[in-house]
């Protein structure tokens, strides 16, 4: 047959291009990762020339034409190195961080390709061997070019091992391991390159490569090589009948080629003319049955999302919603692993039910690329995302979470949640209907989060108003303003002002049934609506004790149990400085203790007139605020004389401030004491505050102003 004789040489390298079409054909009909399937679609398109121009150098009789069948096959050889690195590199998530390296290989290889192809540098003239395969003979630039599809290969094989792999899933470290497994055996191909020394009789390199083309055949089928969306069965349908059409079309010719009377114009449309219509047909059934197929699956996949929906507007807790997304996720989608994030009041992300998994921190970045995308981060298709700046964050936060997937939950241009979830229990990758259906849970989801704290805020106002009466029920109930009390020989003068926010401050005299007196100050930590209900229940505690201890009370007992009623209503948060005195006007003796309060004084008569007109004693006495497991207390006496006075009074006064900043101060309150307290009589708190009152100024108060004065001898 002149140029041109079919020998069996061709016969391995036609099935490996029969096997390189199957491979193509698969690539071509998985709707999976786009990236992945280029690259493999590049491989093959690269493997090509070089299985065609074997086969073909097999058969071929001029040695001119077997020459050029050798160029046209050896310089795509070195575009097959980079196609067997890109693909690596895609499998392994690592294209996007080499994308530039993978450039400069294609440039470098392309160069070698083109010079190969133009030129005798790289393949020789044509020599035949023993069993009939023409070979060439290698040119001085032969080694550097071959040595391209090794070296491209290895540095593929390197990269992707050296990336990421706590953030590669299981199923991207098994296909690594395959692919390399494949191209390990494919190098083998290189010990072909001894013909082109003239050693040997045959190129053996279609059974390793013929083993490695099935074998990436496996693993897309097998294990989801190219994160498969599913398969388009209706394309190789498509495929097939084309394929039937193609030889249908080609034995007619056949047949009219040697029968003339076949070749007529009218036999021809008679024959082609139905069996180009009824392929024609059969696809269009085939597409729309297809069609429908996917219309009754999305139908079903809506469904079922809006009963979720309907389910979540019922839900009444965040755990609630939780595990009914996890329901949904596991069962609809085959999600594995499901936990609601919910960020607390720190700004950290912790998640629902599952406490054993310590809150994390979102970056700023990553936040704001999920609230202008709100769609899923995927671990699959984000290593082979272009993120620049972004994925180092992202991946940091995704391995942090250990998740395969993390979709926001945004509602009102707020992120309120994430749904993080591992992989599917298929192994299968997200479909484009899969992740549609997620997002549309999310949003449901999502509306649900919103929806709850507009009632947990919208309650707590509620008990927030109720809690405001209960305290402007306190203030009430304490008389503000200067108020005179007698008991037998003492007076008590005292005084309270509230300031515009609720405090705790709180005091109380009482006589006692055996004529002593009680005297009680004291002062809850903080501010608010909750520390004036502790002062009042405190309060409450100590009207309580004056009945239970009866003429056995004392003041350390009366601590004691005040102490509990701050531990047991405030739950540890509060702690209340306090400082109870009995003063026993007969025998002239007080009585005290003190846990964390200023100490009152005793305004005493001055001994000598040098001295002034009076003397200051501290009831000084030490001890810790009241609200602890174990507090320490101590109990103290003092004599006392007939006519002293005794001034209690709370920090506050002593502490505010004028309006340049400065605070009033001890020294300013004790020489008003010393100066002008004995001699005020029943106006002591009023010349005290009028003082106090000249330095405040205008500035509003922060604390309440609680003081009292008990004077003795006046009746």
């Amino acid at each position: 047959m002149g140029d041109f004789t079919l020998r069996w040489t061709s016969v391995p390298y036609v099935i490996q291009v029969a096997s390189l079409l199957v491979l193509a054909g698969f690539v071509a009909l998985i709707r999976g990762s786009q990236l992945i399937r280029a690259s493999l679609l590049f491989l093959v398109l690269a493997a090509m020339p070089w299985s065609l121009a074997v086969a073909l150098c097999g058969s071929v009789n001029d040695p001119a034409l077997a020459n050029m069948c050798s160029k046209f096959g050896v310089g795509a050889v070195s575009i097959l190195g980079v196609a067997l690195m890109m693909v690596l590199l895609t499998i392994s998530g690592r294209f996007e961080r080499h994308r530039q390296l993978f450039g400069v290989a294609l440039v470098l290889a392309t160069t070698t390709a083109i010079i190969t192809w133009s030129t005798d540098l790289v393949v020789g003239e044509s020599w035949r061997t023993s069993w009939g395969q023409w070979v060439h003979r290698a040119g001085p630039l032969s080694d550097l070019h071959i040595s391209q599809f090794v070296i491209w290969s290895a540095i593929g094989v390197v990269l992707s091992r050296r990336g990421n792999r706590a953030l590669m899933s299981e199923r991207q470290r098994t296909q690594v391991k395959y692919i390399v497994v494949g191209l390990a055996v494919a190098l083998l191909s290189v010990s072909d390159t001894l013909l082109t020394r003239g050693i040997g009789v045959y190129p053996f390199s279609f059974v390793p490569s013929i083993f490695a083309i099935w074998f990436a055949i496996y693993a897309c089928a097998k294990h989801d090589l190219l994160r498969s969306r599913g398969f388009d069965w209706a394309g190789m349908y498509e495929l097939l009948l084309v394929g039937v059409l193609a030889i249908g079309v080609g034995l007619f010719f056949l047949v009219t080629a040697s029968s003339p009377k076949w070749s007529s114009p009218v036999v021809t449309t008679s024959v082609l003319a139905p069996l180009l219509l009824a392929t024609y047909g059969t696809v269009l059934v085939i597409r729309k049955r297809t069609s429908l197929r996917l219309q009754a699956v999305e139908v079903q996949g809506a469904a079922t999302i809006d009963l979720f929906v309907e389910q979540a507007r019922e839900v009444r807790a965040e755990t609630e919603l939780r595990d009914k997304l996890a329901d949904l996720l596991t069962k609809h989608l085959t999600l594995s692993e499901v936990r609601l994030y919910l960020q607390d009041e720190s700004g950290l992300w912790s998640t629902v039910v599952d406490q054993e998994l310590p809150p994390v921190k979102l970056d700023a970045r990553v936040r704001a690329w999920l609230m202008n995308n709100q769609a899923p981060l995927i671990t699959d298709e984000l290593l082979t995302q272009r993120l620049g700046g972004l994925r180092k964050p992202i991946e940091a936060f995704m391995s942090i979470i250990r998740a395969d997937i993390v979709v926001p939950m945004v509602d009102r241009d707020r992120i309120v949640g994430l749904v993080a979830t591992s992989a599917r229990t298929d192994d299968r990758a997200l479909r484009a209907v899969d992740k549609m259906e997620l997002m549309q849970a999310a949003q449901a989801s999502a509306r649900a989060l919103t929806y709850l704290r507009l009632v947990r805020d919208a309650r707590a106002k509620i008990e927030i108003a109720k809690e405001v009466e209960v305290a402007a029920a306190v203030q009430q109930a304490r008389a503000s303003g200067h108020q005179v009390r007698n008991f037998g020989n003492a007076e008590l003068t005292s005084f309270y002002q509230p300031a515009a926010q609720f405090g705790g401050h709180w005091s109380m005299c009482s006589e006692l049934a055996d004529g002593r007196l009680l005297l009680v100050i004291g002062d809850v930590s903080g501010h608010g609506v909750s520390a004036a209900l502790i002062s009042f229940t405190v309060e409450g505690a100590c009207e309580t004790a004056l009945r239970m201890f009866g003429a056995s009370f004392d003041v350390l007992s009366l601590l004691e149990l005040l102490n509990r009623a701050v531990l047991d209503v405030g739950k540890g948060a509060y702690a209340m400085s306090c400082f109870a005195a009995i003063v026993d006007p007969d025998d002239q003796r007080v009585v005290f203790a003190n846990a964390g309060h200023p100490f009152p004084y005793i305004v005493r008569r001055a001994e000598t007139p040098s001295r002034g007109k009076a003397e200051l004693r501290a009831l000084v006495s030490r001890g810790t605020p009241l609200g602890t497991a174990e507090p320490v207390l101590s109990v103290a006496s003092m004599e006392l004389e007939t006519d002293d006075v005794l001034v209690f009074y709370s920090d506050s006064i002593v502490d505010s401030r004028d309006p340049a900043g400065k605070s009033y101060g001890d020294r300013r309150f004790q020489r008003v004491l010393r100066s002008g307290v004995r001699d005020a009589g029943a106006r002591a708190c009023e010349v005290i505050m009028r003082a106090a009152n000249d330095h405040y100024g205008d500035r509003a108060i922060d604390e309440d102003l609680n003081l009292f004065v008990l004077r003795l001898g006046v009746g």
